[in-house]
C-alpha cells in the first residue's frame, strides 16, 4: 500500500528550512552538494525481522515516502507529497566497504535531471556472508532531513526493533497532518522573527563596522557553498575527555562553547586573523512538541567573533559564550538573512572567514545504542562554506570525537594538516592555561 491510498492530506508545503535548502538547489547544479548520509554497524539479525521494523518507522515518518511535484499554484516552492511505497526507497544489499559511497553516488545520480518527482531518501541495509543484517546505509537529501530529523527516525527504529514489530502504527494520514502543522508553526516563527529582529540586527553590525572605521561594502550575497569532504577526525577520551568536562562544570560554560574556542583559535592560527563569521548549527525543534517530527527544520544561529591577539583562554571562551547567548536569543532569524546582512556590511570577509560548527550531543538516539555493535558514523554532511568543525559527544563511552569538514573544491594549498589535532590539544591545555593567551595555547 502507498502512502497516498490511505492519505488524506494530498500536499505538505515545505518548511522555511526547506525553501531555504530548494533555493540553494535552483543556484547550483551539483546534485551531490545537499546529499546528507549515516552509516550504523549492527549486531547479526534476521533481515526480515529488521525490514519489518524500518517499515514500521518509514510508515510512522511518511515524509520518507514523499516525493516534490511542484505547486499547483503560481508558488516559487514545490509541495511534498505522499507517492511512494516502501520498496522504493528500500533494498538489501551484501556488505562491502564501497557499498555505502556507492548508494550515496546512486541516489544522487537520481537527482541530476533535478529533484522533483524523485525519491529523496534510500535506506540500505548490509548483510554479511552469513545472510544475517549487519549494517544499514541512510543516505537523503538534505531537504528532508536534517539532524533532529535522522534522530526521531533513530527512536522510532530502536522501539520498533525492541518491540520485535508489534507496536501499533498510527494512521499515516494523521502523521502526514501533524508534520503539516510543524511545517506551518516553524513558517509562522519565522516570518515573525524578521520584521523583530532584522532591524535590530542591521543596526548593531553598522554601529560595530562604524567603530571599526570600516563603511559599508558591497558584497550583498551569500558566501558560496560547496560538497562538503572530511578532512581529518581524532578522538578525545579518557582522562583528557575528563579534563575538559571538569572545566565545563568548573567554569560553568557550556560544552559546545568550549569546542568553539578552540576552534577558533586554530582557525585564527590558520589564517592569521582574530575576525570570522562563526555559525552554529542549531534545531529548530527546541523540545517542542508541535516541531518533533521528522522532517528537516534546521537553522543555524551565527555571530561575529573578534578578540585582541593578546587574549587570554578565558577572555576568548567569554566571548564565545556571550556571543552565543545573544544569537541563540534570534534562533528564528534565518542564518542566511544575518550572513548576507554581516557581508554587506563587512566587505572584508570571504569565505575564509567563516567557520562553522556542528555540536552532536550524542551519536545516535540512545534507545538505538544497544542494538548496534559500534557508534554510527556520518558519511555525508551536505553543503559547506569554508572550514566546518562537526563534534559528536559520546557521554555513555566519554568520548568527543572532532570531525574536520572542508569543501570539495578546496586548493591543495589550503589543506591545512593536523587540525583535528590541534583542536583537541588546544581543548586539553584550556584547564592549564586559562588565565594564558590563546595564542600561546594554540603555538602561535
Amino acid at each position: 500500500m502507498t502512502a497516498s491510498e490511505e492519505c488524506h492530506v494530498d500536499r505538505i508545503p515545505l518548511s522555511r528550512s526547506q525553501q531555504n535548502i530548494y533555493h540553494g538547489v535552483l543556484q547550483d547544479n551539483d546534485p551531490t552538494l545537499y546529499l546528507i548520509g549515516k552509516s550504523y554497524r549492527f549486531h547479526q539479525r534476521e533481515v526480515s525481522g529488521f525490514l519489518a521494523a524500518l517499515e514500521s518507522t518509514v510508515l510512522k515518518n511518511p515524509v520518507l515516502l514523499c516525493v516534490l511535484e511542484a505547486p499547483l499554484t503560481g508558488d516559487d516552492h514545490p509541495d511534498l507529497v505522499p507517492r511512494l511505497e516502501f520498496g522504493d526507497i528500500v533494498r538489501v544489499q551484501s556488505d562491502d566497504e564501497a557499498v555505502t559511497a556507492r548508494s550515496g553516488d546512486e541516489l544522487s545520480r537520481t537527482w541530476s535531471s533535478g529533484i522533483l518527482a524523485k525519491p529523496l531518501v534510500r535506506y540500505t541495509v548490509r548483510t554479511d556472508e552469513s545472510g544475517s543484517m549487519s549494517g544499514l546505509d541512510v543516505h537523503a537529501h538534505h531537504i528532508l532531513l536534517d539532524g533532529g530529523g535522522i534522530g526521531i527516525i533513530e527512536a522510532d527504529l530502536a522501539r520498533h526493533l525492541a518491540a520485535g514489530g508489534a507496536t501499533e502504527i498510527p494512521c499515516v494520514s494523521q502523521v502526514l497532518t501533524k508534520l503539516t502543522e510543524a511545517h506551518r508553526v516553524e513558517t509562522t516563527r519565522v516570518e515573525e522573527s524578521l520584521p523583530r529582529l532584522a532591524d535590530v540586527v542591521q543596526r548593531e553590525l553598522s554601529d560595530e563596522a562604524h567603530a571599526r572605521g570600516r563603511g559599508q561594502g558591497v558584497n550583498d550575497a551569500p558566501a558560496t557553498e560547496a560538497r562538503g569532504i572530511l578532512h581529518g577526525s581524532v578522538m578525545i577520551s579518557g582522562k583528557a575527555y575528563d579534563t575538559i568536562v571538569a572545566l565545563s562544570e568548573v567554569k560553568q560554560v557550556p560544552l559546545n562553547v568550549l569546542v568553539a574556542a578552540a576552534a577558533v583559535a586554530v582557525h585564527t592560527s590558520l589564517r592569521q586573523s582574530t575576525e570570522c563569521l562563526l555559525v552554529d548549527v542549531v534545531a529548530n525543534r527546541f523540545a517542542d512538541p508541535d516541531l518533533n517530527v521528522a522532517t528537516c527544520l534546521v537553522n543555524s544561529v551565527a555571530y561575529p567573533v573578534r578578540f585582541p591577539p593578546s587574549a587570554s583562554v578565558q577572555d576568548v571562551v567569554r566571548t564565545l559564550d556571550r556571543g552565543y547567548v545573544k544569537a541563540a536569543r534570534r534562533r528564528w532569524l534565518r542564518e542566511e538573512e544575518y550572513r548576507r546582512m554581516y557581508l554587506a556590511i563587512n566587505s572584508t570577509l570571504d569565505i575564509e572567514g567563516v567557520l562553522t560548527l556542528n555540536f552532536i550531543r550524542e551519536p545516535c538516539a540512545p534507545g538505538l545504542r544497544p542494538f548496534l555493535s559500534e557508534a554510527p558514523v556520518v558519511t555525508d554532511i551536505g553543503p559547506v562554506v569554508d572550514m566546518t568543525v562537526a563534534c559528536v559527544v559520546n557521554e555513555h563511552q566519554r568520548t568527543l570525537n572532532l570531525n574536520i569538514w572542508n569543501r570539495a573544491d578546496l586548493p591543495e594549498n589550503k589543506k591545512h594538516p593536523r587540525v583535528a589535532e590541534r583542536i583537541a590539544a588546544t581543548l586539553e591545555l584550556m584547564a592549564a592555561r586559562w588565565d594564558e593567551p590563546m595564542a600561546m595555547t594554540v603555538g602561535e
